[in-house]
């Protein structure tokens, strides 16, 4: 920490920092860019921007938004400029995790409004997305003029990087993690119906054990071109050598051109060069030159089958999915049971054992027939003892296959394989059970699963599967009490960081309220949430939080209504929103409940009065809405039913 507080204290730190920070004070003498600020809002008057230098701001130590300090340039890129940077606030926390990477991207944003709203439509999906294989978003955010991205910082190299370091390739063995782990993040994001559609060897960082992808959904909105100025279309930035026909022909973009970079960056990592020689689909196709690719070497005819198929140039011939793509390249069909082996055996066996046995009784039989009908007799009644021996000696095969099976199954660091393997270890006798952890390498390997996937599941905060997988293994091990201790003890560690987490979150929570409140930002936009989605985040992750219990908290939903119940405009709809969560909120005192119901005594009386004049002019529409609108309120007509009666009786008559 002493280090930290040094370098911030740099003389030329001090100096960039003030200069951002004067940027951010000229901007609050005027109204409309403090409101720009105080809302850290990207979308607001973009040509009212104010300028800032780009020689000035990306240096080391530079202070962004006094929240990040800029460390190194990480690298160049078409989207912009990468940079590892300090987040102070982790600092302050004393984090042991205090990187991040920022992305400055282009100015291109400030002159197309279009492109910056779908850029934070799309950042929105890309934030939610919580992958072991995909890089973390932070935060989408603005210094001046220059929009930046804030995200997980991998201390690892880019793929291309890693692929020039093997310029003939790496073997099947080494690339197969790494194929399996670009895979999984797209499967997951076509889940979630987002497309990367920018594919390639630099939006993935690799190291052994790690592979993660970046910018998925982003790329495309990071480039607009001269042709795109007046309108919008959103094809945006890619790289055109590992673009499908159908991206450069700028077709409706679709999961399926992800698969066709996917097996062009496949290809290279296998063999060290892009299949065509980085050159466009569209004019391979029209050429023919560089195709086929040459099938790469190690690999069997199926799989380089699969891989031809996923580069195919038109999507109805293309691959479908990326599960369909690894099933194919993997060679993974699915495997006929041992059992039904041995069952199969069986019946392989039985017509032998009765051609022996015809054999047996045949050349033992005399000339006199009753001899031989008599022990032609006795030796079939002595064939169901070598039936009972066959079945025995195939159950012994049959389980010591299985054992076998599931060891290696445990002990192999392959997520799909052990999963499947405890899955048949549920389902097997209690005998087989035990013989298996009977291995101190099997359960060593069982038990670091377990704690490996529980930890990911606590660090994406899915904490629910997290305590199962453990509720899990305690069952499995219940007999090994050292295993037990280990178990317990990590569980209680992920109920200590589900608590931390839980409090940071409400703590973030709290400070987006105020935010909202002082900028009067109840229901969402296109730029986020607003109050009302805050308070439901609360709600459910602490139904108890003092925040819910402020007696401030009714006034303020009082005096937005009756705001807007004064607003130009149709504004019905917002108000049931708002008395909607009002209601949903967990604490109400009796003053609070005689607040709300005196609002919507006001409202209800307010929208009749508006009624009935619309009524009297003629305008029919207007009254039949205002009528819908205020009988739909959750309204005593105790209060006064006479009124309520005459507003049933003018809307049955409209109607």
């Amino acid at each position: 920490m002493s280090d930290d507080k040094t370098r911030l204290q740099d003389h030329s730190t001090v100096r960039l920092r003030s200069r951002v920070r004067t940027y951010r004070a000229r901007t609050r003498t005027d109204r409309s860019k403090s409101k720009t600020f105080s809302e850290h809002s990207i979308l607001q008057s973009p040509e009212e921007w104010e300028h800032i230098d780009e020689k000035e701001l990306f240096q080391a130590g530079t202070i962004i938004l006094e929240n990040y300090r800029l460390e190194e340039k990480m690298g160049n890129g078409g989207m912009g400029v990468v940079w590892k940077a300090v987040d102070l606030i982790q600092v302050a926390g004393e984090s042991r995790d205090v990187y991040v990477a920022i992305k400055f991207l282009s100015k291109d944003f400030k002159q197309h409004p279009e492109a910056l709203k779908a850029l934070v439509r799309e950042f929105a999906k890309y934030k939610r997305l919580i992958h072991p294989n995909i890089v973390k978003a932070y935060e989408l955010s603005r210094v001046c003029d220059i929009v930046f991205i804030v995200m997980e910082f991998i201390d690892t190299i880019p793929l291309d990087e890693f692929i020039k370091q093997h310029p003939n390739g790496i073997p099947l063995s080494q690339a197969k993690p790494i194929i399996r782990g670009m895979g999984d993040a797209l499967a997951y994001t076509h889940e979630q119906g987002i497309a990367h559609l920018d594919f390639k060897p630099a939006n993935v960082f690799y190291e052994p054990g790690v592979t993660k992808v970046i910018d998925f959904g982003i790329a495309q909105f990071t480039e607009v071109s001269d042709r795109e100025k007046t309108r919008f279309k959103g094809s945006g930035a890619f790289t055109k050598a590992y673009a499908s026909c159908e991206r450069l022909a700028e077709l409706e973009p679709t999961p399926c051109d992800d698969i066709y970079g996917l097996a062009c960056v496949t290809y290279e990592l296998l063999s060290g060069k892009h299949p065509f020689n980085k050159t466009r689909a569209d004019k391979v196709k029209l050429t023919k030159k560089f195709f086929p690719p040459p099938p790469i070497n190690g690999l069997k005819n199926k799989q380089n089958k699969a891989l031809r198929r996923a580069l195919a140039f038109e999507r109805k011939n293309r691959t479908p999915t990326v599960d369909k793509f690894l099933e194919e390249f993997f060679l993974s069909k699915p495997i006929a049971s041992t059992l039904a082996k041995a069952v199969a055996g069986i019946f392989v066996l039985l017509p032998l054992v009765f051609f022996i046995a015809f054999l047996v009784i045949n050349s033992k039989m005399p000339s006199d027939k009753k001899v031989q009908e008599d022990k032609k007799v006795q030796e079939i009644e002595n064939l169901p003892a070598i039936y009972a021996k066959t079945i025995e000696q195939a159950s012994s095969d049959k389980h010591l296959v299985k054992l076998n099976e599931l060891s290696t199954a445990f002990m192999s660091a392959d997520k799909a394989r052990i999963e499947s393997a405890l899955s048949k270890l549920s389902g097997a006798d209690e005998a087989l059970r035990v013989e298996v952890l009977e291995s101190v390498h099997v359960r060593e390997a069982l038990l670091s699963y377990y704690m490996d996937e529980s930890s990911r599941n606590a660090q994406n905060e899915a904490f629910p599967k997290a305590f199962q997988l453990l509720d899990e293994a305690l069952n499995i091990f219940s007999a090994y009490p050292k295993a037990q201790n280990v178990l317990t003890s990590h569980k209680a560690e992920l109920k200590k960081l589900k608590e931390k987490g839980k409090e940071k979150r409400l703590k973030t929570l709290k400070a987006k309220y105020r935010q909202y409140l002082s900028a009067g930002k109840w229901l969402p936009d296109d730029s986020g949430d607003g109050i009302v989605d805050v308070l439901a985040q609360i709600k459910n992750i602490a139904p108890n939080y003092s925040l819910l219990k402020e007696p401030k908290l009714h006034q303020a939903f009082e005096r937005k209504i009756r705001q807007l119940v004064f607003a130009k405009g149709d504004t019905t709809l917002p108000i049931k929103d708002l008395f909607q969560a009002w209601k949903s909120l967990p604490h109400f005192s009796k003053r609070d409940k005689e607040r709300l119901q005196r609002t919507l005594n006001f409202v209800w009386l307010f929208y009749r009065k508006k009624g009935f004049e619309a009524k009297k002019r003629g305008d029919k529409e207007n009254a039949i809405k205002y009528f819908m609108y205020i009988l739909a309120l959750d309204w005593k007509k105790e209060v006064n039913r006479v009124m309520a009666k005459q507003v049933e009786d003018a809307l049955a008559e409209l109607m």
